[in-house]
């Protein structure tokens, strides 16, 4: 079956609909779910990655933090725990989260050079190849089969065909509900990271599922987003340069360390994420008196985040 959806609101609302008629039963680690195997997808605008379906309660600060903390190549549980709590789940006894951290697996440095780097320069001396892949898995040996912390991701690729740079991520296990939305965000951004490094045009986002599933605790979760209404989708701004991403990288960290606006967040683009990121650490601490300029785009995904937040 081919399912082809122009927006990451269409391509949750298709998933669950899908699980809730065609799923079966399964229950891993104990965990009982409702899944399809073998679920593939397409966006096929991969810059209308911004989930605004009223009953998910989608963050967006969330989604800018675990992208900066991939960017960043870190591990570090405390980081990522600022934005989502769960993630402590994860991390091993030090404060560690090892096999979820796919930053650190995509731009961290190895033998002097990065997955990410190899992928570059892989695709610039054959722009045609089919070995522009970044591994993120782990093998079964490694954590056995009631790990806390395991990858969901096994890889993603890169192909680039008809002037357009096209991308493939593959999955062992995604939630349809709390893991896919996310998921999509960041991968679709490195596929626009990538097309810009290599002067592309970005191209379809394939995404494959080996498990694609709803807890059944949350059931009553996917028939509220199935029943709500909603619009076709919310596109992200282009990304002009990517000079600005250390900026962003940055400005997250003073954000979140010490509380304190950047003194420099370059242009619109990188300044209207981080005005998200600012005042969601004003929810954070004191509840309101939020500030966004008058043409930022996202404020308002923002606003109906903070009021069903509970910080």
């Amino acid at each position: 079956m081919k399912r082809v959806y122009s927006s990451i609101n269409e391509a949750q609302r298709g998933i669950i609909q899908e699980i809730l008629d065609e799923g079966s039963p399964a229950s891993p680690r104990g965990q009982s779910t409702i899944e399809v195997l073998n679920f593939n997808f397409i966006i096929e605008n991969p810059l209308n990655r911004l989930l605004t379906l009223p009953k998910r309660k989608w963050s967006f600060p969330l989604a800018i933090g675990e992208l900066c903390w991939h960017l960043s190549a870190d591990d570090d549980a405390e980081f990522i725990s600022y934005y989502a709590k769960k993630w402590l789940e994860s991390s091993n006894g030090n404060g560690v989260i090892e096999k979820s951290s796919y930053g650190k697996k995509v731009f961290g440095i190895i033998n002097g050079n990065s997955q990410w780097a190899s992928v570059v320069n892989i695709l610039k001396e054959d722009p045609y190849t089919r070995r522009a892949i970044v591994f993120l898995g782990s093998s079964a040996e490694q954590g056995g089969a009631f790990s806390v912390d395991a990858s969901c991701t096994t890889s993603f690729q890169f192909f680039v065909r008809h002037g357009s740079l096209e991308m493939i991520v593959t999955m062992r296990s995604n939630d349809a509900i709390y893991g896919v939305p996310y998921d999509v965000f960041f991968f679709t951004f490195l596929q626009e990271m990538m097309a810009k490094t290599l002067n592309l045009k970005i191209g379809k986002y394939h995404h494959n599922a080996a498990s694609m599933h709803v807890y059944t605790d949350k059931l009553h979760v996917a028939k509220e987003i199935l029943g709500c209404d909603y619009d076709s989708g919310f596109s992200m701004l282009a990304l002009p340069t990517l000079d600005g991403l250390n900026d962003l990288v940055c400005s997250e960290k003073i954000i979140r360390e010490r509380g304190e606006y950047p003194v420099s967040v370059g242009c619109d683009y990188w300044k209207f994420l981080i005005e998200v990121l600012w005042n969601y650490k004003k929810l954070k601490s004191a509840g309101g008196g939020f500030k966004f300029s008058d043409d930022n785009p996202y404020k308002k995904i923002f606003y109906n985040y903070a009021g069903n937040s509970n910080k």
